[in-house]
């Protein structure tokens, strides 16, 4: 039995290896984790982060980043604050680990 899965162990390692290499050649680098289907981001201006102004289709930036913040300023209070922000730039450091949950909103990047 040990004969049999020592092939498949070593096809295993290989297979790793050969992907680290691989994002080492397409990268350039390797920062010491692999990205599985990294979301690519849509790229927003000022304006259009200005067009989502109201508590009914709310956008706010934060460090270069634009989150559409409709379901999160309409259903947790710790939210609440920023209803003021939709449409411009907002300060989330007061969040704390909340800000793992505004991630999952995250729809872009400034221009």
């Amino acid at each position: 039995m040990e004969q049999v899965r020592k092939p498949f162990i070593y096809l295993a390692v290989l297979a790793v290896v050969l992907g680290l290499i691989g994002v080492v050649i397409i990268t350039g680098e390797f920062s010491g984790k692999v990205v599985l289907g990294e979301q690519k981001l849509i790229l927003y201006s000022l304006e259009d982060i200005s067009q989502h102004n109201n508590l009914a289709d709310c956008w706010i930036s934060s460090e270069n980043y634009v989150y559409d913040i409709t379901v999160l300023v309409n259903t947790y209070s710790e939210f609440k604050y920023l209803e003021n922000s939709c449409g411009g730039n907002a300060d989330t450091s007061s969040l704390g680990e909340m800000k793992v949950v505004m991630g999952k909103y995250k729809i872009g990047k400034i221009r």
